[in-house]
């Protein structure tokens, strides 16, 4: 089941969706609303996807070291973020760059 509940973050991280956590409640955000059919399967896979969000990965990891961006990123999606965002120059995510330096405060067990 928990391969369904990748799966579904996945795709709405693709689109831009963002999770949090707020006060134990999982907080969608997006760009533009999530397709009614996506936000259906998300809700029915709640408790795998709040467990998911716990285990908060280690972006340090995958996140793109370049110090000035140098080229489009090309169309291939990270696995941890999930964004289309692979930096040419160093071959990590410039998505996980992004989350890393905005992670602190941002996520809260619970």
């Amino acid at each position: 089941m928990t391969a369904v509940a990748e799966g579904l973050l996945k795709k709405a991280r693709s689109m831009g969706a963002d999770f949090r956590f707020d006060g134990g409640v999982v907080v969608v955000s997006a760009p533009r609303p999530l397709p009614d059919e996506l936000m259906v399967k998300l809700r029915q896979n709640k408790e795998d996807i709040r467990v998911l969000l716990a285990e908060v990965p280690d972006y340090q990891v995958t996140a793109c070291v370049c110090s000035v961006r140098n080229g489009p990123t090309g169309s291939t999606y990270c696995g941890v973020c999930g964004l289309a965002l692979i930096c040419p120059g160093c071959g990590l995510c410039r998505g996980c760059r992004l989350r890393f330096r905005y992670l602190k405060g941002a996520f809260s067990k619970g």
